[in-house]
């Protein structure tokens, strides 16, 4: 997918098993070999995924749950300070999330089953559809040639590794 985010700049949201106030995050660009921000203690619970909007130059991470069971998406600024938390019903924990620039919207993985378009403030719901999925776990969503990608994962036994697999819908479904 084409996008305009800032040549090589680099996003990660850290867990913690033991403790999910206790998560991070790290903006890194990698041209210039700088941290551009590293941020702790926060509570990012299960934090599955990461998406870029740069209509506004934000970072946005999926919190599906953790042990409060909250289901969030926290929202960064670029520079890495918190700008706001988006909260979702039991029903919405969001497991993936994507931005698509063409249309200003998000795309939200809810759940294994479920994905959400919702407008750019996260606010409405504009539509959704559900498919069948596949046993593995659900990772992350996001777009590829106009088209929504899935990506789930499945730990293989006797810890040898990881399968993966990615299903491909249009952007109705």
């Amino acid at each position: 997918q084409e996008t305009s985010l800032r040549p090589l700049t680099l996003f990660q949201a850290f867990t913690n098993e033991d403790n999910n106030s206790d998560c991070g995050i790290l903006i890194y660009n990698v041209l210039s070999n700088h941290i551009i921000a590293a941020k702790h203690g926060l509570s990012l619970g299960h934090a599955n995924d990461v998406t870029y909007n740069p209509d506004n130059g934000h970072w946005y991470v999926a919190c599906a749950g953790g042990s409060n069971g909250i289901s969030k998406v926290v929202e960064f600024t670029d520079n890495g300070s918190l700008y706001a938390e988006h909260t979702f019903d039991s029903i919405a924990s969001p497991y993936g999330i994507c931005y698509d620039e063409k249309e200003h919207v998000f795309y939200m993985l809810v759940g294994d089953n479920k994905v959400r378009k919702y407008n750019q403030t996260l606010t409405s719901v504009l539509n959704e559809f559900t498919f069948n999925p596949p046993n593995y776990i659900a990772q992350s969503i996001f777009l590829m040639y106009d088209r929504l990608v899935i990506l789930y994962g499945k730990d293989m036994q006797a810890g040898r590794g990881w399968y993966n697999i990615g299903l491909i819908y249009n952007k109705d479904g």
